[in-house]
C-alpha cells in the first residue's frame, strides 16, 4: 500500500494534521472533497455550465463548438447556438446544476425570456442569473 504525504493537498491545518499519511485510493478522495469544499457557488456554477457546454460540443461540428469562457457568447447576433442548441444548452446545464449543487433551476422561464438583456447573451451572464435564481435575488 502506498502512503502519500496529505499536507501538500490540505491548505488548511486541521484538516491536513489530520490525515498526514494515508493510501492513494483515500488521498484521492479526501483530495477531491477538499477541493469540492474550497468551491465557492460561483465556480461550481461554471463547472455545471462547462460540463454541459462539453456535452452539448460533443453533438456539434469541430468548427461550431463552444468556447468554455465566461465571455463566449451563446445567443444572439455572435452567438454559438441556433435556438435549438440553446434549449439543449439550458436542459443539459439544468441537470448539471441539480448534480453539481443540488439544486433545481429553470432557465427557461418568462423572466428570462422577457428580459431587456438576456441572461443567454454569454456564458458569463447565463452564470449570473442562476446565481442570482440560487440566491433567491430573482424573485
Amino acid at each position: 500500500m502506498a502512503l502519500y504525504n496529505m499536507s501538500r493537498f490540505c491548505s488548511f491545518s486541521p484538516l491536513a494534521e489530520s490525515i498526514r499519511l494515508i493510501d492513494s485510493g483515500e488521498a484521492i478522495r479526501i483530495y477531491t472533497i477538499v477541493n469540492e469544499l474550497k468551491m465557492t457557488d460561483n465556480q461550481k456554477i461554471f463547472e455545471a455550465i462547462y460540463i454541459a457546454i462539453d456535452e452539448v460540443n460533443e453533438q456539434l461540428p469541430k468548427g461550431g463548438q463552444i468556447e468554455k469562457t465566461s465571455d463566449t457568447p451563446l445567443f444572439g447576433s455572435e452567438g454559438m447556438l441556433d435556438s435549438l442548441g440553446l434549449v439543449n444548452l439550458i436542459v443539459a446545464i439544468e441537470q448539471q446544476v441539480e448534480e453539481q449543487l443540488d439544486a433545481v433551476v429553470t432557465l427557461a422561464d418568462e423572466k428570462a425570456v422577457s428580459q431587456r438583456n438576456s441572461p443567454f447573451r454569454t456564458v458569463g451572464t447565463l452564470a449570473t442569473y442562476i446565481e442570482a435564481q440560487l440566491s433567491g435575488e430573482d424573485k
